[in-house]
């Protein structure tokens, strides 16, 4: 009498780790639901995803963007430009300063 009901208990314990099979009907509707939802997941991560391309900003160690002219920007960092961008004297580095504002700022000179 022990024995079968022990067999009995572990025959009860084992079922309830086993996976249940999937009802036809069940299965249907949540096919077309999961189908429909897919679809919609994927157009809204390819749409996050073209729109984050257009905000990426490149990192700038010279902070170009915060002057409103070459010759300011000029002005405040030509110093750094002789230090490290190996310019022969003052104008130059001061040359090589204007010369880098409007390259990081052919697209605000275009608008205008």
């Amino acid at each position: 009498m022990k024995k079968t009901i022990i067999s009995v208990f572990v025959i009860a314990l084992a079922l309830t780790f086993v996976a249940p099979i999937p009802v036809e009907a069940k299965t249907k509707s949540s096919t077309s639901y999961s189908t429909s939802k897919s679809k919609s997941t994927s157009k809204s991560k390819s749409s996050s995803k073209s729109s984050s391309k257009s905000k990426k900003k490149t990192y700038d160690p010279y902070d170009a963007d915060k002057y409103s002219s070459a010759d300011d920007f000029a002005e405040d960092k030509y110093e750094e430009f002789y230090d490290y961008e190996d310019a022969e004297d003052d104008d130059d580095a001061y040359d090589a300063a204007v010369d880098y504002w409007n390259s990081k700022n052919k697209t605000k000179n275009k608008r205008k």
